[in-house]
């Protein structure tokens, strides 16, 4: 019996301050965002639900490309065959890691994908963990049992709290319907003095989106969910129960980085994506 796929929406309050009141913000791609009136968090409204969400993510090729509306990238070819830029990426993601805790203990990581950052992590000394509800197939069960990967979401893992020594996250806090209660679940998975790395994280302050010049490739729902800027994503996790907080934005957007290598308007492959990286 073929599965059907019926995504489902709701209206929410905003997921950084819970506050109603919102007002317009933009369309991207067709889609509709709000700017919270209290803390200014921007946000997909209508939301997707966190079920639909799940569900997307398991979709085959096709179906996941017409939902997430990512027709101007090359899926396979950026997400799956690009093991040796990945590897690398995360190499160098492990080693600021290490810096900000040179005793390796237990790392945890959400939203693992195929588990290429955990496998860096592991070669360094770490003991692994980390969940994702999408890349199920029978040919990871192994590397998933070696690298310590539940095949789930967050909630319904089996995960013990204040076990952790450092969680990682990387280009996923965006993705989340209700982020506030991931961040709180996750601070609860950490030990007293643990610390938490999230990367890959839209600035929607960034210089082209603040002159109405961004094409926002890929930062349109329901791909990306919450916009965040540094006193959002700062305010979203000192409530989740986060202390010394710090925020550093860098890098240039990939409209810029179109205009220097002439490829507007041209689909992602993954040799572009690996000039990216």
């Amino acid at each position: 019996m073929q599965r059907v796929f019926k995504p489902e929406y709701t209206e929410s309050n905003c997921p950084v301050c819970d506050n109603l009141p919102s007002a317009q913000w933009k369309l991207l791609r067709g889609e509709a965002t709000r700017k919270c009136l209290r803390c200014g968090h921007i946000f997909a409204s209508p939301m997707p639900t966190e079920e639909t969400m799940i569900q997307a993510y398991q979709l085959p090729q096709d179906e996941y490309i017409r939902f997430f509306k990512c027709d101007y990238l090359d899926v396979k070819g950026c997400c799956c065959n690009n093991y040796n830029w990945q590897f690398a990426n995360a190499a160098n993601y492990v080693e600021k890691v290490n810096i900000l805790a040179p005793e390796k203990g237990r790392i945890f990581e959400l939203g693992c994908s195929s588990g290429i950052f955990l496998e860096a992590a592991k070669k360094s000394g770490w003991q692994t963990a980390g969940v994702d509800p999408a890349f199920v197939s029978q040919k990871s069960h192994d590397r998933d049992k070696f690298l310590n990967i539940q095949r789930s979401d967050l909630f319904s893992a089996d995960l013990e709290e204040g076990s952790f020594d450092f969680i990682f996250a990387a280009s996923v806090i965006e993705h989340l319907t209700e982020p506030k209660r991931y961040l709180h679940k996750l601070n609860r998975l950490l030990n007293p003095g643990g610390g938490i790395m999230i990367v890959g994280l839209p600035n929607v302050n960034s210089l082209t989106i603040r002159m109405n010049i961004d094409r926002y490739i890929g930062n349109h729902p329901p791909i990306h969910l919450q916009y965040f800027s540094k006193r959002s994503i700062t305010t979203l996790l000192r409530m989740s129960g986060f202390n010394r907080v710090t925020v550093n934005s860098h890098g240039l957007s990939e409209t810029i980085l179109e205009f220097i290598f002439n490829r507007k308007g041209q689909i992602y492959t993954g040799d572009y994506t690996n000039l990216l990286n």
